[in-house]
């Protein structure tokens, strides 16, 4: 069968039966069996159909009321030649909702295969089916045409109105998309801010967990100033000794408190040493662990903690 497309310019069956007087079923008949034709006219490539000895090249009276071109045009269709390109003449089978609301089908047919169903017909339906095609091209003319070349003034103010409109919608489209586009944009500043401001705790925190090493609270200091946090060695211990991290008097000063050992933010390192006289002594030193160094920048960076002062 001859390939069915869809077509956008395109006169239905059901606007047809309206346009002859025919009954759509009997369109519907007609549009099958050309279809089946046209299928046969492919296989066998010996022409178009032979729509019966009706139609004479010769016999113009009937066509009385048809332009010459108009004439040619329907005479070629009847008789048909070979080699014709079949697959010009489209057709879609398609369907329609009735008057009780059923879908019914239907056939969408391009202006070649509706005149050449057409010069099946009787010379006032062809007519009708002309006609009808000549009004939708000048149609599709006007709506083509720029409003400044339309010489009716309302048909050329209705177009002017209708050019406006679109012009206002694609300005409103226009304009919303320039503002998803600079909020997107936004955005894209905003997480990239984010990211950079992130970094240096990310790069910071991934450092400390692969490593194994404690530091000194003087060297905790001094990482809490490169994030932005004021405060040095000595207000660093009172700051500690403050929030209960270290022991704030005796023999336990400055040494992690039992808390904070739980948590594993701290460790003890003592020395001995051996002096001149024999005697020995043994140093403390309180050093932060790779887990307590992340614990207190979170907590100061976290906190907004900027400036200690205690």
């Amino acid at each position: 069968m001859t390939e069915l497309i869809k077509i956008q310019n395109t006169m239905s069956s059901v606007q047809i039966a309206e346009l002859t007087g025919k009954q759509h079923k009997h369109v519907m008949r007609d549009i099958r069996n050309l279809i089946d034709s046209l299928s046969k006219s492919n296989e066998t490539a010996s022409g178009l159909v032979d729509f019966s000895a009706d139609y004479h090249r010769g016999d113009r009276t009937q066509y009385k009321y048809l332009s010459p071109k108009t004439q040619d045009a329907i005479m070629n269709f009847a008789i048909g030649n070979t080699g014709v390109n079949n697959s010009q003449y489209q057709f879609q089978e398609t369907s329609y909702m009735d008057a009780k609301g059923e879908q019914r089908p239907m056939y969408s047919l391009n202006k070649k295969a509706c005149l050449l169903l057409a010069s099946g017909y009787n010379v006032l339906l062809r007519a009708k089916i002309i006609d009808r095609w000549e009004e939708l091209e000048t149609e599709k003319r006007m709506q083509d045409l720029p409003s400044y070349q339309i010489s009716s003034p309302r048909e050329r103010a209705m177009k002017w109105i209708e050019e406006e409109e679109v012009r206002q919608q694609l300005a409103l489209e226009n304009k919303q998309q320039a503002e998803r586009i600079e909020q997107q944009a936004e955005t894209i500043e905003q997480q990239a801010e984010q990211i950079k401001e992130e970094a240096p705790k990310v790069l910071f925190a991934k450092a400390v967990e692969t490593s194994q090493r404690s530091c000194l609270v003087a060297e905790l200091a001094k990482i809490l100033q490169q994030n932005g946090v004021q405060i040095g060695q000595n207000r660093l211990f009172k700051w500690l000794r403050a929030k209960g991290y270290l022991g704030k008097t005796g023999p336990y000063y400055n040494q992690p408190t039992q808390r904070s050992m739980e948590k594993g933010l701290f460790e003890i390192k003592q020395q001995t040493i051996n002096k001149p006289d024999g005697s020995i002594i043994v140093t403390t030193t309180t050093k932060v662990t790779g887990r307590g160094q992340i614990y207190f920048v979170n907590k100061f960076l976290n906190e907004n903690i900027v400036d200690v002062a205690v």
